[in-house]
């Protein structure tokens, strides 16, 4: 039981007291006596440690936890603790100790029926052999991850027949592109040939009035049917440019529907069953803290649900570019917010006048909420917070805070979804916020990248082609 609940605060982002509660399995279990609940323990500390970045003591605690798992002969067991020192060690650089633990855990995973834990493993492994550069091993076991998926989740086949009609139209579209180009050269021969005829019988100004004008017009035939060429490989660019789009947005559909949504769910599972088979015996304020943590984790999930449909919308959308007044969007955006006066009063906000761009109203607007709401979020618990929003020397719009900030070492993972850079214990939110962000940026023709220290607040800037 204690090892239960310190896993559900584990869960929760609550590492304090998932460590009270796993370290009580370690008091009144001993080791002598009783090993299952002791390896469950370990495992659940070295989970905590890693998550502080402690991963040299995270893999000791994963060592012990299989030691006494052998003991066991607990073969599900053995695979977790082979699956969590492999991770551990990936952090640590370590690829090839990562490597050996995870083909261990495959060697043990064949003594069981395939359940969705394979997908993790397959993650992980994929992970590794692209860092070793086993990149042909890699596509391998993307294959078989794949096929795995398929089984588990009815979603990639829609995003499969998309696929296959996109590329479809791009094979239609180089099959148009090689006839142009085949007419365009016999366009060219026919207008050598003419060229050589027309000088051989001209005879006098008439004769050479006609082959100017015939080299006019094959000029103009031939200018056309290069336009038209160069405008064929725009448009197969285009389409490869949004087949690539629909593929990061299934990936981010995929990792949210098997990752994301499951934590709330377990979470939701556990305090209903908690609460089905004790409710005689609980006391109305435990009832009352777990139906609020049902509420809270349904609250979860629709946020989840809730961006990952922004996130659909705006690859969707058409572009309505029209000149846009920065400057009032970014007023309309803060009083949209409707902060506490007391917040209000805390805050400074600085805005630098008569800013203006061409964009889409709706999509920028949803870009400056996004990247307004992370300044507010960071720099909240900061002494004098500010806020500033203005245009760089470089002519690319920034927005600035003084919050607490990040290391720029994670500066490649903080426009991924669902990558956060800080616990949901520290702050609050999903995860996909910047890469909205990113993805109207994108569909602008623009770029987006950010400057910071820890402690030292952080800076976003943005341009919009």
């Amino acid at each position: 039981s204690y090892y239960n609940i310190g896993e559900v605060f584990l869960m929760m982002g609550n590492t304090d007291s998932a460590e009270v509660y796993f370290t009580r399995v370690m008091d009144e279990s001993p080791a002598s006596t009783n090993l299952r609940p002791v390896a469950y323990a370990n495992e659940g500390l070295g989970k905590i440690t890693l998550q502080a970045g402690l991963e040299k003591l995270a893999a000791q605690y994963h060592q012990k936890a299989l030691i006494l798992r052998k003991k066991l002969n607990d073969t599900r067991g053995i695979i977790s603790s082979y699956f969590e020192l492999s991770r551990t060690y990936l952090n640590l650089k370590n690829n090839g100790i990562a490597a050996q633990y995870l083909d261990s855990a495959f060697q043990h995973l064949s003594k069981l029926e395939a359940t969705d834990l394979d997908l993790v493993f397959f993650e992980l492994k994929i992970n590794i052999n692209e860092a070793r550069g086993n990149y042909a091993e890699a596509l391998n076991d993307y294959k078989h991850y794949s096929l795995l998926k398929d089984s588990l989740f009815n979603l990639e086949k829609t995003y499969q027949i998309e696929n296959l009609n996109t590329l479809y139209e791009v094979e239609k579209t180089q099959r148009m592109n090689q006839e142009l180009e085949y007419q365009a050269q016999m366009s060219e021969n026919r207008f050598k040939n003419t060229l050589v005829i027309t000088i051989a019988f001209a005879v006098g100004l008439i004769a050479s009035s006609l082959l100017a004008i015939k080299v006019y017009r094959a000029s103009k035939v031939k200018k056309r049917q290069q336009e038209e060429l160069q405008q064929r490989k725009e448009d197969l660019e285009k389409t490869l440019a949004e087949l690539e789009i629909k593929n990061e947005d299934y990936r981010a559909y995929s990792y949210s529907v098997s990752h994301d949504l499951k934590a709330p769910l377990r979470t939701i599972s556990f305090y209903t069953d908690t609460l089905t088979e004790d409710w005689d015996t609980l006391e109305k304020t435990e009832k009352f803290r777990l139906l609020e943590g049902i509420h809270k984790n349904i609250h979860r999930m629709e946020d989840l649900i809730g961006d990952l449909l922004d996130l659909s919308m705006i690859s969707q959308a058409e572009l309505n570019i029209q000149e846009l007044d920065i400057t009032k969007a970014w007023t309309d955006c803060l009083a949209e917010f409707d902060l506490e006066n007391e917040v209000k009063n805390r805050f400074s906000f600085q805005i630098q006048p008569s800013m203006k761009a061409n964009a889409d109203h709706k999509l920028v607007r949803i870009l400056l909420k996004n990247l307004l709401s992370n300044a507010i979020k960071y720099s909240g618990e900061t002494n004098n917070p500010t806020v500033e929003m203005g245009i760089s020397e470089d002519r690319a719009f920034f927005i600035r805070d003084n919050g607490v900030g990040f290391d720029m070492q994670y500066h490649s993972k903080l426009f991924k979804p669902f990558v956060r850079l800080h616990t949901e214990s520290e702050f609050e939110g999903t995860g996909i916020g910047l890469s909205i962000a990113r993805r109207i940026v994108k569909k602008h023709g623009g770029e987006i990248w950010a400057d910071s220290n820890i402690n030292q607040g952080a800076v976003f800037y943005f341009t919009l082609c």
